[in-house]
């Protein structure tokens, strides 16, 4: 019995270690390159209302989201509260810089507090955008002892793809329809 108690506490000790040895923070980054304009992108990107028509946060059921438009309390947010496995948490504008990038502050409240950040770099190639995708998050405790189990990295890397792949649909039908003249919405 006293081998067994011994065993399991080695066990849970060698768990510890590995959980607080896991890095503080987590980067996924991801790439799409677009036949649009940064402009048009950036629009796509720096609006929270657009974000319904890409993001993966509205593709959850039973979510609640709110977007508040820039106000006199400060810049604009998108909000959410889902049962599923985004949680809860705030999103904020941050800062965009014209044809160069988009930065969106990220709060998280369940199932972890964290917090962390999404960049958008936008790089124009002749007649093509290519979108830079970087989040970077706090790693916390449960964070970190889920990565022993699961790559949340990949996990997010392959919805942050399908983002990119519908942004990329979204701006390349917009530069399209400009280009026949149509009249900016």
């Amino acid at each position: 019995m006293i081998k067994v108690a011994i065993g399991v506490g080695v066990l849970l000790l060698i768990t510890a270690v590995l959980v607080l040895v896991q890095p503080g923070e987590y980067i996924v980054r991801r790439q799409k390159t677009m036949a649009s304009n940064p402009a048009e992108v950036q629009r796509i990107l720096a609006d929270f209302r657009e974000w319904e028509a890409w993001g993966q946060l509205q593709r959850v059921e039973n979510s609640l989201i709110t977007v508040d438009k820039e106000s006199k309390a400060g810049p604009p947010t998108l909000t959410w509260s889902s049962e599923e496995r985004f949680g809860s948490g705030k999103l904020t504008m941050a800062e965009v810089k014209p044809g160069e990038s988009v930065r969106v502050k990220i709060d998280l409240e369940k199932p972890d507090l964290a917090q962390g950040e999404m960049l958008f770099h936008l790089e124009q190639n002749g007649y093509e955008v290519t979108v830079r995708w970087t989040i970077t998050m706090q790693n916390s405790l449960a964070g970190k002892a889920q990565f022993l189990v699961s790559d949340r990295g990949e996990s997010v890397g392959l919805e942050m793809e399908a983002c990119l792949k519908r942004i990329q649909k979204i701006a390349e039908a917009w530069t399209k329809f400009r280009a026949k003249g149509q009249p900016v919405r």
